[in-house]
């Protein structure tokens, strides 16, 4: 065949990959015609790896529309839609967007299962703290109890609108169990309640002098050898609370004998008792067959804590005064005289905390 000439047949052009040449470096590969066919052997080699692809998109569920006509136009949709899908009422399909030109549909997408157990929350604890804070408590298989811990809100202005009118007679911490009188106080009486109770105070004083009928003028005459002499008594009726009676007392004596002492004395209950004061006498014989004055204070014959002493008067017990003439110091014998002129006694009972 001469060069340059041109000629035209018909062929069938075959191709066969062939990644056996080394095709990189010359470049170059055969063509076989034979009877009017054509045999080309293609040499080809593997490209290098591609890029890693970009990651997918999770799948967003957008909602269920009634029909396939209501699922938005692929052409609509942008790169930043990839992954969001679509349901149709009625199926169990799904309609994908992943950035083709159609949505792709996943039959039976949507699996639903049996109704599970109905669970049910309750209230828990709340407590104060200084941030807002929820758990949940699990007390039962499908029960939980919801415990929250509350922050406090900032303190409100104080308000300018009256309360409600109320009395104490109807407030939850009054007890009235005990119908109140005139002059009780409301007291603390223990367990969050207050009740009306009579204060433990004096009633006042209890008085007597020399004037009355049974206030004696003691005579013994001479030779009287007796410890004590009775001059008079005070009963103070019985009080709603213990008490100590604080006595005062003046009475004049003379006193006939040789270096002895006449005492007034106030005893309670008995002549012999507890003893409530004293008025000390002289033992100098200068006052003797003279009128002299015996004043009686509050004294005792005992140490003892308030509310312990043995001149206490019980609540609810009667109490009697004596007030005596005692003998101290001899036993020689004597005449021993009192009068009525400006004796008094007064007696104040003064409540005691046992």
């Amino acid at each position: 065949m001469e060069p340059g000439f041109n000629f035209e047949l018909p062929a069938t052009l075959r191709v066969r990959l062939a990644d056996q040449w080394d095709i990189r470096t010359t470049g170059r590969g055969v063509v076989e015609i034979e009877g009017g066919d054509m045999e080309v052997d293609v040499l080809a080699y593997k490209g290098d790896p591609g890029d890693p692809g970009r990651d997918g998109m999770p799948p967003r569920f957008m909602g269920t529309v009634a029909s396939e006509i209501g699922l938005p136009s692929p052409g609509s949709l942008t790169a930043a839609d990839i992954g969001k899908w679509w349901g149709v009422a009625g199926t169990p399909h799904a309609w994908f967007y992943n950035g083709t030109a159609a949505l792709a549909k996943h039959e039976n997408y949507v699996q639903v299962g049996p109704v599970g157990p109905a669970i049910t929350i309750s209230k828990g604890t709340i407590t104060e703290g200084d941030d807002w804070g929820f758990s949940l408590e699990q007390t039962d298989t499908t029960a939980f109890k919801l415990n929250i811990v509350a922050k406090p809100g900032p303190k409100g202005d104080d308000s300018v609108v009256p309360g409600p009118v109320a009395t104490i007679g109807t407030a939850s911490d009054f007890d009235g169990s005990t119908a109140p009188a005139v002059g009780d106080a409301l007291v603390y009486i223990g367990g969050g309640d207050w009740a009306p109770r009579k204060l433990a105070m004096s009633p006042g004083v209890f008085k007597k002098d020399g004037s009355s009928a049974d206030w004696l003028a003691v005579n013994t005459g001479n030779n009287w050898s007796g410890d004590y002499a009775t001059i008079t008594t005070l009963t103070i009726p019985a009080q709603p609370w213990a008490y100590e009676p604080d006595v005062h007392a003046l009475v004049e004596f003379m006193v006939a004998g040789n270096n002895v002492r006449m005492d007034l004395e106030a005893r309670l209950n008995s002549v012999s008792g507890p003893l409530l004061g004293r008025g000390t006498g002289s033992s100098v014989g200068i006052f003797e067959n003279e009128w002299t004055p015996r004043t009686l204070v509050p004294g005792g014959n005992e140490t003892s804590a308030p509310g312990a002493s043995s001149t206490i008067v019980a609540a609810g017990a009667p109490a009697t005064i004596h007030l005596v003439g005692r003998r101290v110091d001899s036993t020689s014998k004597l005449r021993f005289e009192t009068r009525k002129e400006r004796a008094m006694l007064r007696v104040r009972p003064m409540p005691v905390i046992a």
